[in-house]
């Protein structure tokens, strides 16, 4: 069972707290460090790996603690800011 990462303090609430903004560019940062990488396609597509080990959405946001909302919102950002950058295959 992959580990959970502690990238902001637990609260207590029955819902999920959206990622601001300015928390992207940091948990995209600690990813990195983990040694997680997100290969995105020219055509729209992804592959989540770490290592040799290609990674399925679901174990990423479990490993992350990461809802629905927030994945996507984290995704859009890869998206836009290709953070890994020059990852493709093209």
């Amino acid at each position: 069972m992959p580990r959970k990462v502690k990238w902001r303090r637990k609260h207590r609430v029955l819902f999920r707290v959206a990622i601001k903004d300015d928390e992207l560019p940091d948990l995209v940062g600690l990813m990195k460090e983990d040694g997680l990488v997100c290969n995105l396609g020219l055509d729209g597509s992804y592959e989540w790996t770490l290592g040799s080990y290609s990674l399925s959405n679901k174990a990423v946001r479990d490993a992350w603690d990461l809802g629905k909302g927030q994945y996507a919102r984290i995704m859009d950002y890869i998206f836009v800011n290709d953070p890994w950058g020059g990852n493709d295959d093209a």
